[in-house]
């Protein structure tokens, strides 16, 4: 680059690459992140206990959230889910005392969060497995396609960087 801090058009392999990489970074975290999200049954961890907290969070950059703590005698649970009460009106009726029961993964990250997966109160269904393993099967529709996208990207600036390394030389046969 000269020292005036202009691009050239030599520059221009170098972002093409840079770019090139960090779209297929982010290609490769989306496809992993909708592959991982899905849980099966045998995962995932049953807990009931009382409710002794309920609430409903809007300020995830993912959406707005439930959260529901629960205490089943000897510890809290902190049982969290996407707004679903599209699915599962029922679910706004919960209050602290209730009775429930539930089948929950734990956070990636480690944090003392569970994953709501199916969720009962008094016996009856509030929200099943079925309803959100649909729920997420549908949204990693839309991961995968922007990963496809990304990765299309990805490929597409990595080709126009080494065309342009191989015209201006650096990865030129000397003479």
């Amino acid at each position: 680059m000269p020292a005036t801090g202009t691009l050239t058009l030599r520059d221009l392999q170098s972002l093409f690459m840079f770019f090139g990489l960090a779209s297929g970074m982010f290609a490769l975290i989306m496809l992993t992140v909708a592959t991982k999200t899905i849980k099966e049954e045998s995962e995932l961890q049953p807990i009931a206990g009382i409710v002794e907290s309920v609430s409903e969070s809007h300020l995830s950059r993912f959406g707005p959230k439930w959260r529901i703590v629960i205490n089943d005698g000897s510890r809290s649970y902190s049982l969290t889910q996407y707004d679903l009460a599209y699915l599962a009106p029922r679910s706004l009726s919960l209050h602290p005392g209730d009775k429930i029961a539930a089948r929950v993964n734990q956070d990636w990250t480690s944090r003392d969060l569970k994953w709501i997966w199916e969720l009962r109160q008094n016996g009856n269904t509030i929200l099943s497995y079925d309803d959100i393993s649909n729920y997420f099967k549908a949204s990693n529709q839309k991961d995968y396609r922007i990963a496809r996208y990304a990765a299309a990207i990805s490929f597409g600036l990595l080709m126009l960087g080494a065309i342009l390394r191989l015209y201006f030389g650096v990865w030129k046969e000397p003479n």
